[in-house]
């Protein structure tokens, strides 16, 4: 399964990521890199989440 990665610089110190795939699936890094390792990391908390308590994983 593939899901899109959106990364925004907030200013040069903050960096917000995000799965518009996910609803609710933010977060945020000190740098661009911290961001994606981050966001990949919640991907995998919330789909594994989604899993265990046999819930429909809802993509948009």
């Amino acid at each position: 399964m593939k899901l899109e990665i959106q990364i925004v610089k907030l200013r040069n110190d903050l960096f917000l990521a995000s799965c518009p795939n996910l609803p609710g699936c933010h977060v945020q890094g000190n740098s661009r890199e911290q961001a994606r390792q981050r966001i990949q990391e919640a991907i995998k908390l919330m789909i594994t989440s989604y899993v265990k308590h046999r819930e429909k994983i809802p993509l948009g």
